[in-house]
């Protein structure tokens, strides 16, 4: 007979703890299914009155529930401690959520509060908008009249070139048919009259620009052609034509005179020039 070891043994018969041995004698067949059933075991030779029969069925199905509901205990806690965890969680965001509603209303608060700070903010850059406004109309008033003065003056200083253009040459055209009827008449530097909307005083007011702007204007002889513009004023101004109006010219302004008719020649040939090359 093998006795049993110490450890299975209780001091109370009547509240007995199963020992290692046991445990492992028991559990280990009842809860493997790979391992052949304890039934097949044999029984001990002669167990003592501490020792507990475990091929007893009943005790097998008292072992087995316990460890089912051990199980399912251990299944509870899991789930529960799932559960309280997912509740954890939820509370959390709960939480989160009415901090941020609770930060939403407080600056919602704080905008209400300040509103009329807002609105006087709101006022004054309105005001400052109007300001910059009303300097950029007042600012394009003012080019926009002194652009309006600037084209009045232009205008108005080409009218008056163009009447003193036209009075210039009437007076040039009355001037040389008076001059040739009245062969008696003493000449001077003033009274010759020149091919210039501006009375020159001397030979270095008479230039090619001026004599274009005379002669070749649109203003008058609209119906003679700039190359017969040139040849008539030649007719007039060319050394060999202009020698019998010289000498009707005074003493004291011949020289003078001499020298401003041969510039009138050299610049109306100058112009000629112009006309008859292709450009």
């Amino acid at each position: 007979m093998t006795p049993v070891p110490e450890t299975t043994r209780s001091p109370d018969p009547h509240c007995h703890i199963p020992g290692e041995a046991e445990r492992s004698y028991s559990f280990y067949y009842l809860y493997d299914p790979t391992t052949s059933s304890h039934k097949h075991r044999p029984a001990p030779e002669a167990p003592n009155e501490y020792y507990i029969d475990y091929t007893d069925p009943w005790q097998d199905v008292a072992y087995a529930f316990s460890w089912v509901q051990e199980h399912q205990i251990e299944e509870m806690m899991r789930q529960n401690r799932e559960t309280v965890e997912w509740v954890l969680r939820q509370q959390q965001r709960f939480a989160r959520d009415q901090l941020s509603a609770l930060d939403d209303m407080c600056r919602s608060f704080e905008v209400e509060m300040d509103t009329e700070s807002w609105l006087e903010q709101a006022r004054e850059a309105s005001a400052r908008r109007a300001r910059r406004k009303a300097r950029r109309e007042a600012e394009a008033a003012k080019l926009f009249q002194r652009e309006a003065e600037k084209r009045k003056k232009e205008h108005e200083e080409r009218h008056r070139k163009a009447k003193a253009v036209v009075k210039a040459w009437k007076g040039y055209e009355v001037r040389w048919a008076g001059i040739s009827g009245n062969s008696e008449e003493r000449l001077s530097f003033a009274t010759i009259p020149w091919p210039s909307v501006a009375r020159p005083t001397g030979a270095a007011g008479i230039t090619k620009e001026n004599i274009r702007e005379f002669l070749l204007s649109q203003l008058h002889s609209k119906d003679v052609s700039n190359k017969d513009r040139i040849r008539a004023a030649l007719k007039l101004w060319h050394p060999d034509k202009f020698k019998r109006t010289l000498d009707r010219v005074e003493d004291k302004d011949r020289a003078l005179v001499e020298e401003a008719a041969g510039a009138v020649a050299r610049c109306l040939n100058a112009l000629m020039e112009e006309i008859q090359t292709p450009h």
